[in-house]
C-alpha cells in the first residue's frame, strides 16, 4: 500500500479502535506515518519496545492475595507499572508496538492476550486505546524474525507499506525540507533512478525516507552554519551511490541560484536552462517560492518550460500550498494542459 492510501486507512481504523500491523523495509515511514494520523486525531501516544522487554513486562505476573484472616487466597496476572496507562485511559491514545517482529517468538506471543481480548489477566484496556504494531520483514535483511499467522491473526487487518516517490515528495514539502531534496526526487523520478535501496548485508549505510530527511535536517544545520554538509556525511546517511548523486545534483543547484528570484520579477525574460539537470533544479527552486500573490508570475514563467516539466513543477507548488488552486492563473493553466494533466494522473 503506498503512503497516501495508508494515512487514509489509519484514520478510519484508529477512529474506529481497529488494530494494524504494519510491515515493510527499514526506514520507509511506517512508525512516522502511524504517529502523524494519531497526532491529527488528538490521541495520545504511548510506545511499547518489545525487543527489550521479557514476559512479565507484557502479560503481566502472577500474585497472589491472601485474605487477612488467611483463610481465603486469589491468584491473577497483574500488569506492571509500566503499563498502566493502558488501563487508565480516559481519552484516545494509540499503542504503538515498534519493531515486533524483533523480539523473540515467546514475547511475540505475551501479546495475544492483550491485541485480541484487551486485557491482562482479568484487568480490561481502556476502550479509548488501539494497537497499532510495527515490523520488518524476514527479506529485509534487518533481524526480523517471521511474525506468525497466529500473532498476525489478532489485528484486524495487516499491511505492506510501499515507499512511493510522489508521496515523498509531498511529505518533502509538508515538512519544510530545504529545496535541494524535493528536486532531486523528482530528478530521480524521471530518470527511472531507483531512490530507495533495499538494506544492506553489512550494515553500510543505504537510501531510504527517513536518511533522506536526517540528510535534509543535516543540511539546514549546516546551513545556518553557512557552510553545506560534508560529502563523507552524505555517504555516510545514505550510501555511496546515492550520496553521489545527491551532492552532484547539489552542485546543479548552485549553478541556477541566482534565478528563481529573477522567475518572479521578470518571468517573461528570466533565462530558461537547457540542460535537464538545471530544469529540474530550478523548476522545484521556483514552485517552492509559489504563493497565491505569486501565481501570475509563477505560471507564466513555467509557460516557457517543457511541458512535462511544467506539470511537475505546477503539481509540486500546489501540493505544498493548496491554495493556488484557488487563483485564476491555476484554473487556467488546467484547462490549457487537461492532456498532460490526465497522462500525469
Amino acid at each position: 500500500m503506498k503512503p497516501r492510501q495508508f494515512k487514509s486507512t489509519l484514520a478510519v481504523l484508529f477512529a474506529n479502535r481497529m488494530s494494524v500491523l504494519t510491515a515493510g523495509s527499514p526506514g520507509i515511514g511506517k512508525t512516522s506515518i502511524i504517529k502523524q494520523i494519531a497526532f491529527s486525531q488528538g490521541m495520545d501516544v504511548i510506545f511499547l519496545h518489545p525487543q527489550y522487554a521479557d514476559h512479565g513486562e507484557v502479560a503481566g505476573v502472577t500474585w497472589v492475595w491472601v485474605s487477612p484472616d488467611g483463610q481465603e487466597m486469589k491468584a491473577d496476572r497483574v500488569p506492571l507499572a509500566n503499563m498502566a496507562p493502558l488501563f487508565e485511559a480516559t481519552k484516545p491514545t494509540l499503542v504503538i508496538i515498534d519493531d515486533l517482529g524483533h523480539c523473540m517468538q515467546s514475547i511475540q506471543n505475551s501479546f495475544m492476550q492483550l491485541i485480541e481480548e484487551r486485557r491482562i489477566g482479568l484487568r480490561q484496556v481502556s476502550d479509548h486505546v488501539v494497537f497499532a504494531a510495527s515490523t520488518n520483514r524476514k527479506e529485509d535483511n534487518a533481524g526480523a524474525k517471521t511474525i506468525t499467522s497466529t500473532m498476525s491473526n489478532r489485528f484486524y487487518t495487516s499491511i505492506t507499506l510501499d515507499p512511493s516517490m510522489p508521496d515523498l515528495v509531498e511529505h518533502a514539502q509538508c515538512e519544510g525540507w530545504e529545496e535541494t531534496m524535493a528536486p532531486f526526487i523528482n530528478f530521480c523520478h524521471s530518470k527511472d533512478d531507483p531512490l530507495f535501496q533495499p538494506p544492506t548485508r553489512d550494515g553500510s549505510p543505504f537510501c531510504t525516507p527517513r536518511s533522506l530527511d536526517k540528510l535534509q535536517q543535516m543540511e539546514s544545520a549546516f546551513s545556518i552554519e553557512g557552510s553545506e554538509c560534508p560529502y563523507e556525511v552524505v555517504l555516510g546517511t545514505v550510501g555511496q551511490a546515492m550520496g553521489d548523486k545527491y551532492v552532484a545534483f547539489r552542485k546543479i543547484k548552485k549553478e541556477i541560484a541566482h534565478l528563481p528570484e529573477l522567475a518572479y520579477s521578470d518571468p517573461h525574460g528570466c533565462e530558461v536552462p537547457e540542460r535537464p539537470d538545471l530544469q529540474y533544479a530550478m523548476a522545484g527552486a521556483v514552485a517552492m517560492r509559489a504563493t497565491m500573490a505569486t501565481a501570475d508570475a509563477f505560471f507564466t514563467y513555467m509557460a516557457r518550460f517543457p511541458n512535462e516539466m511544467e506539470v511537475v513543477a505546477v503539481m509540486d507548488a500546489t501540493r505544498r500550498d493548496n491554495t493556488l488552486k484557488n487563483t485564476t492563473p491555476y484554473r487556467n493553466w488546467v484547462v490549457a494542459n487537461q492532456k498532460w494533466i490526465l497522462e500525469d494522473d
